[in-house]
């Protein structure tokens, strides 16, 4: 009977790592829709089922300073915050954040 228990816990552990993997990837071409939505927002059109309200986003600094490691020796870049987020958007329905480029 403990062995019947075993398979069972073990089954089912086998079934929730199954059931938890990663989705497959899909590739998706987003549409960027000429009607525009309330407040000045863009549509952004990513599957069916799956449309973005976008708004500007504003997080960033007017300046930053960017590290990176190269050869063990840090190196820093001073980036322009402003021109990078030029392109930045968000959808805070749904939590996410986008870079369009039109």
């Amino acid at each position: 009977m403990l062995e019947a228990y075993r398979l069972a816990l073990l089954c089912a552990i086998i079934y929730l790592n199954v059931h938890c993997a990663p989705s497959p990837e899909h590739i998706v071409y987003p549409k960027l829709l000429e009607a525009r939505g309330m407040n000045g927002t863009k549509l952004l059109n990513i599957k069916d089922g799956l449309t973005l309200s976008l708004e500007k986003l504003s997080v960033l600094a007017d300046s930053l300073v960017f590290t990176e490691n190269i050869d063990g020796v840090a190196v820093e870049t001073i980036m322009n915050g402003t021109e990078l987020e030029q392109n930045l958007y968000q959808d805070k329905e749904k939590m996410a954040a986008v870079a369009v480029e039109e």
